[in-house]
Protein backbone atom coordinates (compact mmCIF):
# COMPACT_ATOMS: atom_id res chain seq x y z
CA UNK A 1 0.00 0.00 0.00
CA UNK A 2 3.05 2.22 0.57
CA UNK A 3 3.91 1.79 -2.85
CA UNK A 4 -0.04 2.75 -4.06
CA UNK A 5 0.60 6.10 -1.89
CA UNK A 6 4.25 7.17 -3.03
CA UNK A 7 2.43 6.35 -7.17
CA UNK A 8 -0.47 8.81 -6.26
CA UNK A 9 1.98 11.40 -4.86
CA UNK A 10 3.90 11.00 -8.00
CA UNK A 11 1.15 11.45 -10.64
CA UNK A 12 -0.47 13.98 -8.17
CA UNK A 13 2.68 16.03 -8.55
CA UNK A 14 3.09 15.48 -11.96
CA UNK A 15 -0.41 16.88 -12.36
CA UNK A 16 0.12 19.54 -10.46
CA UNK A 17 2.54 21.02 -12.65
CA UNK A 18 0.52 21.28 -15.98
CA UNK A 19 -2.54 23.18 -13.84
CA UNK A 20 -2.86 26.95 -15.04
CA UNK A 21 -6.16 27.02 -14.16
CA UNK A 22 -8.33 27.71 -10.95
CA UNK A 23 -10.97 25.47 -12.28
CA UNK A 24 -8.60 22.34 -12.85
CA UNK A 25 -6.60 23.22 -9.81
CA UNK A 26 -9.83 23.07 -7.90
CA UNK A 27 -10.59 19.33 -9.61
CA UNK A 28 -7.14 18.52 -8.95
CA UNK A 29 -7.79 18.63 -5.01
CA UNK A 30 -10.91 17.40 -5.01
CA UNK A 31 -9.72 13.77 -6.87
CA UNK A 32 -6.15 13.91 -4.54
CA UNK A 33 -7.43 15.38 -1.48
CA UNK A 34 -11.18 15.69 -1.55
CA UNK A 35 -13.12 13.72 1.18
CA UNK A 36 -13.52 10.73 -1.79
CA UNK A 37 -9.82 11.47 -2.88
CA UNK A 38 -7.14 9.11 -3.44
CA UNK A 39 -4.86 10.15 -0.86
CA UNK A 40 -8.38 10.55 1.83
CA UNK A 41 -8.88 6.92 0.91
CA UNK A 42 -6.07 5.66 1.39
CA UNK A 43 -5.68 7.02 5.15
CA UNK A 44 -9.04 5.38 5.49
CA UNK A 45 -7.72 1.95 4.66
CA UNK A 46 -5.11 2.14 7.03
CA UNK A 47 -6.85 0.18 9.71
CA UNK A 48 -6.48 -2.87 7.17
CA UNK A 49 -2.52 -3.14 7.47
CA UNK A 50 -0.82 -5.20 9.70
CA UNK A 51 -0.08 -3.26 13.10
CA UNK A 52 3.64 -3.07 12.62
CA UNK A 53 3.16 -1.07 9.29
CA UNK A 54 0.36 1.47 10.14
CA UNK A 55 2.55 3.64 11.88
CA UNK A 56 5.03 4.49 9.08
CA UNK A 57 2.39 4.51 6.63
CA UNK A 58 0.25 6.92 8.07
CA UNK A 59 3.14 9.39 8.92
CA UNK A 60 4.20 9.12 5.05
CA UNK A 61 0.51 9.42 3.95
CA UNK A 62 0.34 12.73 6.57
CA UNK A 63 3.79 14.10 4.44
CA UNK A 64 2.45 13.45 1.43
CA UNK A 65 -1.40 14.86 2.19
CA UNK A 66 0.60 18.30 3.59
CA UNK A 67 2.98 18.62 0.88
CA UNK A 68 -0.39 18.22 -1.88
Amino acid sequence: MLEQLEAIYGQALGELDGIADSAVLTEWERRYLGKKGEVTQLLRSTGKLPKEDRAAFGQRANVIKNEL
